[in-house]
């Protein structure tokens, strides 16, 4: 693990993301039950195109409204999960699976040696209806088990935050046996990848 520190959304972290698969899209690697995911080729081209020009894709980062309402409310939130569970969780930019930097992600928060906290703020009809499934929604798998991947961490708690309601705290296990499909599937990714890279190569700012 290669810990960069700098603050999320700083022009340093959108260097170290731009052109490299992170953990909040490795959805579009993997599905969650371990399959190659349909979206690949699409952001097989979105990660060639940040490194055809050097920075994130201005249309592919833009965020949504509930992005940038959990971004406002993640302070309130990590606060809240910190007294909860009596520990500290700490802020970290971006972590590197290892040296070769060609992968990561930007955690939420890490705690202590074997854990991490990932919290999300949707509408409250939605933190409803997670809370009647009483799980954390597979669509999420990917990049909770791809963070613990590449933090060599235990376990997550997921967390579900509204500023109104009783949040939904949800602890997490490694899955070694999706990781190591995830591992397959990223080397695969990461191949191809370096490929399309090679073809745009010529048109490179």
């Amino acid at each position: 693990m290669i810990l960069l520190e700098c603050e999320q959304g700083s022009p340093e972290w959108l260097a170290a993301r731009a052109g490299i698969p992170t953990a909040s899209k490795f959805g579009s690697i993997i599905t969650p039950s371990g399959a190659s995911s349909t979206a690949r080729k699409d952001y097989l081209r979105q990660l060639a195109g940040e490194w055809m020009i050097g920075k994130p894709d201005p249309d592919a980062f833009a965020g949504s409204y509930w992005m940038k309402r959990g971004n406002q409310l993640e302070e309130e939130a990590r606060a809240y999960y910190q007294l909860m569970r009596d520990v500290t969780v700490d802020n970290v930019g971006f972590v590197y699976k290892n040296a070769l930097r060609q992968f990561g992600c930007s955690p939420d928060g890490l705690v202590g040696d074997k854990g991490g906290w990932e919290n999300k703020t949707p509408k409250l009809t939605t933190l409803v209806g997670y809370m009647e499934a009483g799980v954390m929604p597979s669509t999420y798998k990917p990049q909770v088990q791809g963070n613990m991947w590449v933090c060599d961490r235990e376990w997550w708690d997921f967390m579900i935050f509204h500023p109104d309601a009783e949040p939904m705290i949800i602890r997490v296990e490694r899955d070694d046996e999706f990781i190591s499909k995830l591992e397959k599937l990223m080397k695969e990714f990461l191949t191809d990848l370096s490929l399309l890279k090679n073809k745009v190569e010529g048109f490179k700012l």
